[in-house]
C-alpha cells in the first residue's frame, strides 16, 4: 500500500466526524492534515433549560509522511510537542481537555537501528500539561508511527486499542 492510497482511506474515515484541514503548520512542522473533533458538554443543575456550565474537549490528529523516517525525525516531533500545546490549546474555565495526537506515515527506517530506537522511543513516549492545577483543564500528547511498507504500528503504551492501521 502507497502512502496516498492509505491517506484518501484515513480521510474518508476521518470527514464523518472531523474536520479536516490540509497543510497546516504547527512549530514551524508541516503536517499534511490536520484533523480536528471537538465535543462541547452541558452541565445542568435541576432542568435541561437552566444550563449552569459547559465544558469543551478537543481532539487533534496530525498526520505528516516520511518517506524513511530516522531518529532526527522523531526526535524532532518528541521535542516540538510543548510548542504543539501551546498552539493547539486554549486554556480556560470551559476548557477540559485537549487530546494532541501525531501519526508518523513512513515507507520505511533508514536503518535497523534506527528502528529500533525510533519504536523504542515512541513507546515510552507521553506528553501531558496541566493548565492551573485542572481548573483550566489539561492537555495530553500520544506518538503513533506507521510503517505502510511492513504493516506495522507503533504507539504510546497508554494510547490504549486507538489504532491507525488499514
Amino acid at each position: 500500500m502507497n502512502y496516498t492510497n492509505y491517506f484518501s482511506i484515513v480521510l474518508k474515515r476521518f470527514e464523518r466526524y472531523y474536520t479536516v484541514t490540509p497543510n497546516v503548520s504547527y512549530g514551524g512542522i508541516l503536517f499534511d492534515s490536520d484533523a480536528v473533533f471537538s465535543v462541547h458538554e452541558d452541565q445542568t443543575v435541576l432542568f435541561k433549560e437552566n444550563v449552569m456550565d459547559y465544558s469543551n474537549s478537543i481532539e487533534h490528529c496530525l498526520f505528516k509522511y516520511e518517506p524513511e523516517l530516522s531518529v532526527d525525525g522523531v526526535r524532532s516531533i518528541v521535542e516540538n510537542f510543548p510548542v504543539f500545546s501551546r498552539e493547539l490549546t486554549n486554556p480556560s474555565r470551559y476548557h477540559k481537555c485537549t487530546v494532541i495526537k501525531v501519526i508518523l506515515v513512513t515507507d520505511g527506517f533508514t536503518s535497523p537501528q534506527d528502528e529500533q530506537f525510533c519504536t523504542r522511543m515512541t513507546k515510552k513516549f507521553y506528553f501531558s500539561k496541566v493548565h492551573a492545577f485542572y481548573l483550566h483543564g489539561w492537555t495530553e500528547g500520544y506518538l503513533y508511527i506507521e510503517d505502510i511498507s511492513h504493516n506495522n504500528e507503533y504507539k504510546n503504551r497508554r494510547a490504549g486499542k486507538s489504532s491507525y492501521r488499514i
